[in-house]
């Protein structure tokens, strides 16, 4: 909502005069004005200004398109269809609120019915395209409850309390569970339930009111009914992984705000055993912003930080600006504290914040934390993707190994230019080489700033292999285009002695001595028409050239590769003086060149 305000007052704006960002300005009085009823103005004043800023300038992009389409389609018409305004916000992101104003402006109708009509059906595509094969237990409800126990154990014994049927699928609830439910971004547990002897392995878990239940396959055989004894385990190393990138988030959000500013605020979260994703409102992160935050979360972990998980009474910890809280969020009479170092019962921690989530005891049990991407995923909030422990050093290792094909890629080019370039009697290309083979140092280091400054070099040494191989690739252009002047200069000689009237000629050569033969055509300023066909190993390239002559006569090389490519299967095309194109390697030159002479000579 706030957006379509700022919008509709940057159209406004934009009807007064005002081409460039102006909101901002108005900040520093709206300050004076209420800065002592709201202290909160004055202390995030340049914040309001930057995201002013920020979100004025990107929506004068989108406003000067859609006034733009807006003026062009209304043109002629009497109205603004509703396919029009449906385009116009979905394609192009102009609100239909605008799109009403600009129609309302101009007395313009238009059919919102219509624009409705449409954003239902996409609407229905993006549900369509959201379902899973995952059963889920939206029809199920239930009054039972089911006690966590997964802070502490990582299996226990329970007693089934209902068990529903859905298609394939067995809803199991019990008194107790130590299997997480998918909440607050973190992913379910996987594991195992043992039933009559037997194990069945828990494909989700979902949570229904204040029951859990475990889904598992309705397979044949498998009998159980309310007052059963089970046995609940879950894949305790998956959990461990996924509680270190749970851990590894909330240091995360903490090195955000110091890094890059405090009001860095949380907009949504992924945790799961291989990756953990944050969401966050923000400008574009820096890159050297990215490798300090990285600093700052491995050294935590370096420290070995203990990990407090306590429960307190909400009244006592909600004006506690230290703990992270979440606008809009509702919290109960008592709520989870997840505190990174300090002491237990002193909320003294780097970093900390109401969580019902699982995390790891101490620190150093994280490993290696690495930013895969930073990157806008709307306007104003950015989204970093990262990893930690095994994932990130695969993630390392993934990175090293598609690099270094990218350095034999350049290699193998550079080594087949030196090959030509060695035929042609000229100095080859050295290959250059890699001193210290960072890409190694990257895979063995075990701190942060050993595997930045490795990948770092490693990357640059990539770019100097690629670009060694493009300046081989050009120079090698460079000599065969000197190699391919001087052969069509003897060639030109030698077929305009006589000075004919036409030319028609087959060479052996490739495009460079095509191109160089037509345009010593035109250096000499040849006054006839001239067809030429250059043969070489993977292809057959025709050349026209009509001089001022041939031109006057009513001959044209455009005219002419058309004609002649499309006899022989081939595509081509060109201007009136010159033209190039292609046949089939398998076509016949004679007969072509046969062809050729036909239209020049009429």
């Amino acid at each position: 909502m706030l957006r379509r305000i700022l919008r509709r007052a940057v159209r406004y704006g934009r009807r007064l005069g005002f081409t460039q960002p102006f909101l901002a300005e108005l900040v520093d009085t709206l300050v004076e004005s209420f800065g002592q009823v709201f202290p909160e103005l004055s202390a995030r004043a340049s914040t309001v200004k930057e995201v002013l800023n920020r979100e004025e300038a990107s929506f004068n992009e989108t406003l000067d398109r859609g006034l733009e389409l807006f003026d062009a389609e209304t043109a002629s018409a009497g109205k603004v269809s509703g396919e029009f305004a449906f385009k116009l916000y979905d394609t192009y992101g102009f609100p239909i609120d605008l799109t009403a104003l600009l129609a309302e402006e101009r007395g313009l109708d238009i059919d919102m019915e219509r624009f409705n009509r449409l954003m239902e059906e996409q609407r229905e595509r993006a549900r369509a395209a959201r379902k899973s094969e995952v059963v889920r237990a939206l029809d199920l409800k239930t009054d039972a409850v089911t006690e966590f126990t997964g802070y502490d154990v990582d299996e226990c014994a329970a007693t089934v309390l209902e068990v529903s049927r859905q298609g394939d699928s067995l809803f199991i609830i019990t008194d107790k569970t130590p299997f997480y439910a998918e909440m607050g971004g973190q992913v379910s547990d996987a594991g195992l339930i043992e039933i009559g002897g037997e194990s069945y392995h828990v494909m989700a878990v979902q949570q229904i009111g204040n029951a859990r239940a475990h889904v598992v396959e309705a397979r044949e055989g498998l009998d159980v009914k309310p007052g059963d004894r089970v046995h609940l385990s879950i894949d305790a190393e998956r959990r461990r992984r996924i509680e270190a990138h749970h851990t590894a988030t909330h240091l995360l959000h903490c090195a955000l705000h110091q890094v890059v500013s405090p009001d860095a605020a949380q907009q949504g979260s992924f945790v799961s055993e291989d990756r953990l994703r944050f969401d966050f409102n923000s400008a574009a992160v820096a890159p050297d912003q990215l490798r300090l935050i990285e600093e700052k979360v491995n050294g935590w972990i370096e420290a070995a930080l203990p990990v407090h998980c306590t429960e307190r009474a909400y009244a006592d910890v909600k004006g506690n600006s230290a703990i992270a809280q979440f606008f809009g969020d509702k919290y109960g009479d008592v709520v989870r504290v997840v505190q990174v170092g300090g002491c237990r019962n002193e909320l003294d921690g780097v970093s900390m914040e109401f969580c019902g989530g699982t995390h790891i005891a101490n620190t150093k049990d994280i490993g290696l934390f690495k930013i895969k991407s930073e990157g806008a995923i709307a306007s104003g909030v950015r989204r970093i993707e990262a990893m930690t422990g095994d994932a990130a050093l695969e993630m390392i290792r993934q990175h090293v190994v598609a690099r270094s094909l990218e350095i034999a890629k350049a290699v193998e080019k550079i080594k087949e230019v030196n090959y030509e370039l060695a035929d042609m009697g000229l100095e080859q290309v050295p290959v250059p080489t890699i001193e210290d083979k960072p890409g190694l140092s990257a895979l063995g280091a075990s701190d942060i700033r050993t595997v930045n400054d490795s990948l770092a070099r490693f990357d640059a040494s990539v770019e100097h292999f690629k670009q060694t191989a493009l300046e081989a690739e050009k120079k090698l252009r460079k000599a065969r285009a000197g190699q391919s002047a001087a052969r069509a200069d003897a060639l030109l000689n030698e077929w305009l002695s006589d000075d004919p009237a036409s030319l028609i000629q087959v060479a052996e050569g490739a495009g460079e001595l095509l191109q160089e033969l037509l345009n010593g055509l035109k250096k000499r300023q040849y006054a006839g028409a001239a067809f030429l066909l250059c043969v070489d190993s993977s292809s057959l390239l025709l050349g026209a050239y009509c001089g001022k002559d041939a031109i006057a006569d009513g001959l044209s090389a455009g005219d002419m590769i058309r004609e002649v490519s499309a006899l022989a299967g081939g595509k081509g095309g060109g201007r009136p003086d010159q033209a190039r194109g292609s046949a089939p390697q398998d076509a016949d030159p004679q007969a072509l060149a046969a062809v050729a002479r036909n239209i020049i000579n009429g």
